[in-house]
């Protein structure tokens, strides 16, 4: 059995996930040997005992996408954001294999904090495996392609249920990003998106966001990775990762969707979310 390269794992809400599940812990049967005198000399005798111990990170994985795949709680494919749009499903967990770049956005020469990590990916999803490694006999249908791809590790918000930029005139992956890293001490490289919010309340409003992230719309739109190494990110090639992700955030590009309809096409659908894993797909 080949080895699981695990490249990222948000382990607070893996833990919290599996206790929802039930206990983390795991029973190992135990072989225990005891050796016995009697009239006829010494033998042994073998029993069995089942001790209890924390679950590994690999062992609550695999229970966790066991229950989602068993309980119909996961899609195996992007495309099934539509369900969220059109109110027929509420899964938000999407397990898939896909090439994507890893993106990091540090922080400014005179920060003393980490940065921010992103996977971006622009390539169509793979198929993906199951927990047992197989691939699934039924790929759900879409009428929706699949678009643009965003992940932000180590998302500090709670979970909610996903935010449809159907609902308005227009949405990109890069409003996304700039809400999902808000007020961020860490003053990120990026910091030119962010609308300078003077004595304004602290949560801005979507429509602020939208019209500072037009400025650079049209370049993240066409080469989302080019266009944050722009911006001072430093970005690996892509690579095939597998990956299980909640949905934050979705909707067509701007501008695609009205191309689309008025090409007789069907529009894309970008997904930005959150990891639980990101492991290398070989």
């Amino acid at each position: 059995m080949s080895l699981i390269d695990y490249l990222y794992v948000d382990d607070k809400r893996l833990g919290a996930y599996i206790e929802q599940i039930g206990p983390p812990v795991t029973y190992d049967k135990v072989p225990v040997w005891k050796a016995e005198f009697g009239l006829t000399g010494p033998k042994a005798a073998a029993s069995q005992e089942r001790p209890g111990r924390a679950m590994t990170r690999h062992e609550m994985i695999v229970k966790l996408l066991r229950h989602l795949e068993e309980n119909n709680l996961m899609d195996t494919t992007r495309e099934p954001a539509r369900h969220l749009w059109d109110g027929t499903d509420r899964n938000d967990f999407v397990y898939e294999t896909c090439a994507a770049s890893k993106v990091i956005i540090p922080p400014k020469p005179d920060a003393q904090l980490r940065g921010l990590v992103l996977w971006i990916s622009t390539a169509p999803p793979l198929r993906t495996r199951t927990p047992d490694n197989k691939l699934p006999e039924k790929v759900s249908g879409s009428c929706l392609r699949p678009g643009m791809l965003c992940l932000f590790e180590d998302f500090q918000k709670g979970d909610e249920s996903p935010y449809s930029g159907f609902h308005v005139s227009a949405y990109t992956v890069l409003e996304s990003i700039i809400l999902a890293i808000g007020e961020n001490t860490q003053t990120p490289i990026v910091s030119d998106l962010f609308v300078k919010r003077g004595q304004r309340h602290r949560q801005t409003h979507r429509l602020e966001v939208w019209d500072q992230a037009a400025l650079y719309m049209e370049e993240f739109v066409k080469d989302p990775v080019a266009m944050l190494e722009n911006t001072g990110c430093r970005a690996a090639r892509p690579r095939n990762i597998r990956v299980l992700y909640r949905i934050r955030e979705f909707g067509p590009e701007a501008g695609e969707y009205e191309q689309s309809v008025s090409r007789g096409v069907n529009p894309s659908t970008s997904v930005f979310g959150y990891p639980i894993f990101i492991a290398a797909e070989r």
